[in-house]
């Protein structure tokens, strides 16, 4: 498998990839010395939970992905779980789109828990609603969505202040 040191956009949305066969294709453009900074996989419902863990594994020694959009990708709690474990070691991803998902409170939670070890998350997206219509909406409680607007707000101003320093 050939490495990518190049791209650093990639869209695949809608592009009805399965899981047999993507693991290697992760592995090559999310490795740990890739120059890749938006990845796009939404709309392909069947990924699946083996390269939910390769993403995820990938994110682990990643230092360049900073959007990620699994949009309606077939997201489970138990994928939320993987996700949430690679959250907590990532320290570039500022941006992640899990909307359209099977995620409930029980894999909010594990995000939650993993956003408490990050300040470089500043953008999670659960639902397909906005801070003004938080929770009760696919699964996902009024708590648990103010609960994670509240690491995701810290982790923005946290951001703020570092620029501001650096003045």
């Amino acid at each position: 498998t050939k490495l990518n040191f190049t791209l650093n956009k990639l869209c695949l949305s809608e592009n009805y990839l399965t899981d047999p066969g993507l693991e290697p294709f992760f592995a090559a453009v999310i490795h740990d010395k890739s120059t890749i900074e938006w990845l796009d996989l939404s709309g392909n419902y069947r990924i699946g939970n083996n390269s939910v863990r390769v993403i995820s594994e990938a994110l682990v020694s990643n230092h360049t992905l900073k959007k990620l959009n699994l949009r309606g990708c077939g997201i489970t709690n138990e994928d939320a779980k993987i996700l949430a474990n690679a959250i907590r070691a990532n320290r570039t991803l500022v941006e992640l789109n899990l909307q359209a998902n099977s995620i409930d409170d029980e894999g909010a939670q594990e995000l939650l828990l993993a956003l408490q070890d990050n300040f470089t998350l500043t953008d999670l997206l659960l639902t397909e609603y906005t801070e003004t219509y938080l929770g009760d909406v696919e699964g996902i409680s009024k708590q648990m969505a103010k609960d994670i607007d509240a690491l995701l707000v810290r982790n923005r101003e946290k951001k703020v202040s570092i620029a501001s320093k650096a003045k």
